[in-house]
């Protein structure tokens, strides 16, 4: 899980920017989700 974890934390700001684009009128909204995830799947691992 630890291996998940870093290539997660390593592709993170490509896929925040890569989600914005797809939805350009709710940046922040896009941003909270991926933080959300991404420390939940923190907690998990």
């Amino acid at each position: 899980s630890v291996v998940i974890g870093f290539i997660l934390a390593s592709a993170f700001s490509a896929i925040v920017v890569y989600a914005q684009e797809l939805v350009p009128g709710n940046v922040g909204m896009i941003a909270g989700v991926f933080f959300g995830l991404m420390f939940g799947f923190g907690g998990i691992g």
